[in-house]
């Protein structure tokens, strides 16, 4: 009898929920039901705005960074010293600045048409763009600027924003790569960063309250506050069965367009590969999909919000609370529409022919780029092992990349971690240790192959195995140096010599000095910093012969820039499918990845023809927003 009350109780709650999202639902369908023209006409002049103004900023910032700071590159290693420099955090709050303002723009520009929904009354193109420099000019007062960082901690976990999503991210990428260099850091990071976001939900409506009323944003949290007491979990309970329906409408419709569409040109041509056709039909229901998502979710999101935030006013007082503007707009007129709407395609021819222009050297065809094996193919034998570098060099891979330490008695190992205690269980720091001491231990069973009794191998070991293949694959050799080191760069250099591979041969790392000291021994050897971000004043930096840049950093600007002096552009490291035409669109000469035979397939099915097909992939780039490089990857070189 007590069960099924409980059981009674548990029912009438659920369904007392879907009630309600029902009705949070039909709330949103009239946002948008009057005024939908207004606002997806509002939100294409932002994303067509914001593709003109990132190529802006980007360009302010790179100069800020380059030539102002003196920093042509940044690796985890100067990473410090980097941040230490008062032009560095001016070009970062820059960037914030922008980011913010742009995002307050499109969102009070939306909140203004859900608000004259509200009470019953249509608005236009004009009210909506002159409620957004509203905000902004009231963002501009000091006071208010606390709102950047909730913004900005806010923005690509709920995608409030709709355009901004075109800029790369809202801090630098490789800020947030130099958090990923470091797993403890990375950890602490995520820890925080979850946390904060946690404690800001309970401020979620501040962003209506500021921009809808005509105070601060400190005054705002706090009304938003009290309005949310007792409605918490509610409220992202809410906010999330919204998200996760229209991730699934948005999912089903990216699915089933292309898929019909694939299926009309079949009554046409039936001579196509059915995996050619299964593949490409995939890519097209991505393309679909990230455009689709960009485009509606963070509208709905800001809609479901907007309709829980009037949910929970006193109706009564809500003329009284906010502010008279967020209501005074001019009657719709269908002349003034049409004025912008015109506008609004003046605009957008504009900007891209603008970006036509500039990026009509994508014209051009490429070539396909050469594919390394990061670590060798660390994704089916253990990570910088002998078997790895086998497994690649027998899938006919071109080139192969690994790390070496100096041990304490001067052998030259190959081994990304100092420390031996990922890969073994055992806490042997190599720097300070004998080879037979790092070769005690065998690697763990339970890595990628689930190989038994794989022992760390030497560049030796390597080397003699790439003389011994009957192959001509090349080899990138990044050093690790350490503050134990004695010979390491004459001792890498010897065995190059050794066995005859410095044609077949790149030494990297992101130590500058290192490689300064490997062209003293031989100038004809090539190197390259790798590096978490570089601009084009890298082609000034001495001793070097090629940019190896994690793939964040690729613009096709930077690799056309490289490619006018002299140097090759390497990327690490990319196991994304997705991301591979993008890379070939810029033209890169070598993509490292820990899956050399997934990743040669995506290269072979790269377009590298130029014309429209790789500006649009460009282009599409600048779309996807910042899921492409989340700290969730992990990424390292």
């Amino acid at each position: 009898m007590e069960e099924n009350r409980y059981l009674s109780k548990g029912k009438g709650i659920v369904s007392r929920f879907f009630g309600e999202f029902s009705q949070l639902v039909q709330n949103i369908w009239m946002f948008f039901k009057e005024d939908w023209r207004e606002i997806f006409s509002f939100i294409f002049i932002c994303m067509t705005v914001s593709l003109l103004a990132t190529r802006l900023l980007d360009w302010l910032v790179s100069v800020m960074f380059s030539r102002l700071s003196g920093f042509a590159f940044v690796t985890s290693g100067n990473l410090g010293e980097f941040l230490k420099t008062p032009v560095s955090w001016l070009a970062i709050f820059i960037y914030l600045i922008f980011a913010t303002l742009f995002s307050l723009f499109e969102l009070s520009g939306l909140l203004h048409s859900f608000s004259t929904a509200q009470i019953g009354r249509k608005t236009d193109l004009q009210n909506m763009i002159r409620y957004g420099f509203r905000t902004v000019k009231k963002t501009l007062h000091p006071k208010n600027w606390l709102i950047i960082p909730y913004l900005i901690i806010l923005m690509p976990l709920t995608g409030f924003s709709v355009s901004v999503s075109g800029y790369k991210a809202a801090v630098p990428y490789f800020m947030i790569e130099g958090f990923e260099s470091n797993p403890s850091s990375k950890t602490v990071f995520l820890i925080a960063y979850f946390l904060v976001v946690l404690a800001e939900m309970l401020y979620i409506f501040s962003i209506n309250m500021y921009v809808l009323e005509d105070t601060s944003f400190l005054k705002s949290m706090k009304n938003a506050r009290k309005l949310i007491e007792g409605r918490v979990l509610k409220t992202i309970m809410m906010m999330l069965v919204l998200t996760i329906a229209v991730n699934i409408l948005i999912n089903s419709v990216a699915s089933a367009l292309p898929t019909n569409f694939a299926e009309l040109l079949t009554l046409f041509s039936r001579t196509e590969n059915r995996v050619i056709k299964s593949i490409h039909l995939g890519r097209y229901v991505y393309i679909t999909q990230k455009l689709l998502k960009n485009f509606f979710e963070p509208m709905i999101t800001t809609a479901g919000l907007t309709a829980l935030f009037y949910r929970y006013i006193d109706e009564k007082e809500l003329l009284v609370k906010l502010s008279r503007d967020a209501f005074n707009a001019r009657e719709y007129r269908a002349r003034d529409t049409a004025k912008y709407v015109i506008g609004m395609l003046a605009v957008i021819l504009l900007v891209f022919g603008i970006q036509v222009w500039h990026y009509r050297y994508l014209l051009e065809p490429v070539q396909l780029p050469v594919v390394c094996a990061h670590r060798g193919d660390s994704v089916h034998a253990p990570e910088n092992t002998l078997p790895a570098f086998e497994l690649a060099l027998l899938e006919n891979t071109p080139m192969v990349e690994c790390d070496v330490i100096e041990a304490a008695d001067g052998t030259v190992v190959v081994s990304h971690d100092n420390s031996l205690s990922r890969l073994t269980g055992h806490s042997t720091v190599i720097s300070k240790s004998t080879l037979a001491e790092v070769q005690k231990y065998p690697l763990l069973p339970s890595l990628p192959g689930h190989y038994s009794d794989v022992r760390i191998p030497t560049l030796d070991d390597l080397l003699a195995l790439m003389n011994e293949e009957d192959t001509t694959a090349e080899i990138q050799i990044e050093l690790k140096p350490t503050k134990d080191d004695r010979h390491l760069e004459e001792e890498v250099v010897r065995l190059i010599h050794k066995y005859n591979m410095k044609d077949r041969c790149y030494v990297i790392s992101m130590h500058y000095e290192p490689l300064l000291k490997i062209k003293e021994i031989d100038p004809e050897i090539r190197t390259g910093v790798a590096v978490l971000a570089a601009w084009d004043t890298y082609t000034d930096v001495k001793g070097v012969d090629l940019l190896s840049a994690a793939d964040s950093t690729i613009s096709p600007d930077l690799v056309k820039a490289m490619h006018e002096k002299g140097f090759k552009v390497m990327v690490w490291t990319v196991d994304d499918m997705d991301a591979v035409q993008y890379l070939v669109s810029c033209g890169v000469d070598v993509i490292g990845t820990n899956d050399p035979v997934t990743i040669q397939e995506a290269v072979d099915l790269a377009r590298a023809d130029g014309g429209i097909s790789r500006i649009f992939y460009v282009l599409l780039h600048m779309f996807r927003g910042t899921e492409d490089s989340s700290l969730l990857k992990g990424k390292a070189s």
